[in-house]
């Protein structure tokens, strides 16, 4: 899929998928977020057609602070926190 098609959830997944494993970025997530998400969440996602209506902030905010460098480079990171509180 090319990434101007891909959500938020979408994105954010690929990412961590390229730096390990599915397990490894939804352990990293629910450590930071405090949520308990489990491996099989983004299949559920899926399914729902990637809707994050029903996401936390905390955990959509999350997201963003790791795809938003990639789609928007070279900002500091003062520029992508506004961003992402502007955004949620």
């Amino acid at each position: 899929m090319k990434k101007q098609n891909m959500g938020l959830f979408e994105y954010w997944l690929e990412i961590e998928r390229a730096k390990g494993t599915q397990k490894e970025a939804i352990r990293k997530l629910n450590d930071f977020c405090g949520t308990k998400y489990v491996e099989s969440w983004p299949s559920k996602m899926a399914s729902r057609d990637y809707s994050l209506e029903r996401t936390p902030t905390n955990v959509r905010r999350y997201m963003m602070r790791i795809v938003l460098p990639e789609i928007f480079p070279g900002k500091s990171n003062e520029e992508y926190e506004m961003l992402v509180l502007s955004l949620t």
